[in-house]
């Protein structure tokens, strides 16, 4: 899936701008005894959970995301909530909701800290980067019944 959505990215005619996550380990309890010292950074970034956005977030003004948190829900910012991109900054990025009651609406969306659940990873880590994903497609599970 991620693999069709960077080859669709790929061809849309605006420039790509990378966005690094920060992550960081969080040791609490009994994790900090057995934690001498935090894995390196390369290897936190490889972790992708459900839970946290991707480490390395590439996006084009125009390019279809889905919001990954639920930022200010009075105002359409719901987890599951559909975008386009129209203008990317440094620090955040604007988007124009796709259907619904705020349809056509412009939001901004800023960088924000998520923490993995316990068990998903060896570790606890703390991921800074915008709640966004990339969904040009996207896997849908629906129950029979």
């Amino acid at each position: 899936m991620a693999d069709i959505n960077d080859d669709i990215l790929a061809r849309l005619a605006s420039t790509a701008t990378d966005f690094l996550s920060v992550d960081e380990v969080e040791a609490n309890g009994a994790d900090a005894d057995r934690l001498q010292e935090p894995p390196p950074t390369e290897l936190l970034h490889t972790f992708n959970p459900p839970s946290l956005p991707p480490s390395k977030l590439r996006l084009k003004v125009g390019a279809p995301v889905i919001l990954l948190r639920n930022l200010y829900p009075k105002e359409g910012l719901c987890n599951g909530t559909r975008m386009v991109v129209t203008h990317i900054g440094r620090r955040c990025i604007e988007a124009r909701i796709l259907g619904g009651s705020f349809n056509g609406q412009l939001r901004v969306i800023p960088r924000i800290k998520l923490t993995s659940t316990e068990g998903e990873l060896p570790y606890i880590v703390t991921r800074r980067q915008f709640p966004l994903y990339l969904c040009f497609t996207m896997t849908v599970n629906k129950l029979q019944g």
